[in-house]
C-alpha cells in the first residue's frame, strides 16, 4: 500500500511540474476595419483585414505586444488605400513604444514567413507618433511616411523589401535603428527630409540608403555595409561622418533612382 501511495505522488508531482512548465500561446485579439476612439493594444494581437486609425485618434501599443499580420489580398476597408496585401494605416497617432526588455512585434501571421508576407505600416498624413524599441519584419514597407513626421528609434527592421519609406514632404528622425536583409533600407522621394542617425544599415540585397531628386535627407554617423549598394542617390549630395564601406559599390549616383513600386 505505501510502495502504491509513493507511485501515485510521484506522477501527481510529475504533472504538476509539466502543467507548469507548459505555457499556451495566448489568444489573439482579432482587429480589423475602423478605429475610431482611442484604443490600446496589448498581448496577442491578428490582424487579417486592413486597419485604419482615424485623424484625431491615438493608437497605444503596450511592450510586449506581438501584432501578427495575416496574409491576405484585397483587404481594402478605406477608399484609399496603397497595397493590396494587409496594412495598418494610421492618420492619427501611433504611440507603439516597446522596452529593451519588452519589445513590440510587428511580423506575419505565416508559419513560414517570407518577405511581404504583409503590407506595413503606413503613416498617411499621421500626427505625432512615436516608434520605439521594437521588431518589424516579413513586411512590403516595414514603415511607410507620407506626410508625416514620426520618431523612429531604437528599432530593428529585417526581411523587409523597404525598412523605410519617405514622401511628400515627410520629416522623420530615423535614428538608432538596424536594418538588415531587406531589398532598400531606406528610401527618400517627393521632397522629403528625414535625419537618418547612427543607424546601421547592412546586408540589403539593393541599396543602404536611396534617394531621389528632391529629397534632402540628413546622414550623420551611419555604420553602411554588406549592400549592393551603399549610398544610391539621384543627384549629388553632401554627407559627413559615416561609415560607409564594405559594399559591392559604397557609392552611386544616377538620374534614374528606382521608384517605390520599381525597385
Amino acid at each position: 500500500m505505501r510502495k502504491t501511495s509513493r507511485i501515485s505522488i510521484s506522477i501527481l508531482l510529475l504533472c504538476i511540474v509539466g502543467c507548469a512548465a507548459f505555457k499556451p500561446r495566448p489568444v489573439a485579439q482579432p482587429v480589423k476595419g475602423v478605429i475610431s476612439q482611442d484604443t490600446l493594444w496589448q498581448g496577442e494581437v491578428a490582424i487579417d483585414k486592413d486597419v485604419v486609425v482615424l485623424s484625431g485618434v491615438t493608437l497605444s501599443i503596450a511592450p510586449g505586444t506581438v501584432v501578427r499580420f495575416k496574409k491576405s489580398k484585397s483587404t481594402r476597408v478605406d477608399p484609399r488605400f496603397l497595397f493590396t496585401t494587409t496594412e495598418l494605416i494610421i492618420r492619427g497617432s501611433l504611440l507603439a513604444e516597446g522596452t529593451p526588455e519588452q519589445p513590440i512585434l510587428f511580423t506575419s501571421a505565416e508559419e513560414q514567413p517570407q518577405m511581404e508576407d504583409w503590407a506595413g505600416i503606413i503613416l498617411d498624413g499621421a500626427e505625432a507618433s512615436i516608434i520605439k524599441h521594437c521588431r518589424l519584419e516579413f513586411a512590403q514597407t516595414a514603415v511607410y511616411c507620407i506626410n508625416a513626421s514620426p520618431k523612429i528609434e531604437h528599432n530593428v527592421f529585417s526581411h523587409n523589401k523597404y525598412g523605410i519609406i519617405c514622401q511628400l514632404g515627410s520629416l522623420p528622425q530615423i535614428q538608432q535603428n538596424e536594418i538588415s536583409a531587406g531589398e532598400v533600407g531606406i528610401a527618400c522621394w517627393d521632397g522629403s527630409a528625414p535625419k537618418i542617425m547612427e543607424n546601421r544599415i547592412f546586408d540589403n540585397q539593393q541599396a543602404g540608403i536611396l534617394w531621389g531628386t528632391g529629397a534632402t535627407p540628413w546622414f550623420e554617423k551611419n555604420l553602411i555595409q554588406g549592400n549592393r549598394y551603399g549610398i544610391f542617390g539621384g543627384e549629388e549630395y553632401i554627407w559627413t561622418t559615416n561609415q560607409i564601406e564594405h559594399n559591392e559599390d559604397d557609392f552611386y549616383l544616377s538620374p534614374q533612382v528606382p521608384g517605390p513600386n520599381n525597385p
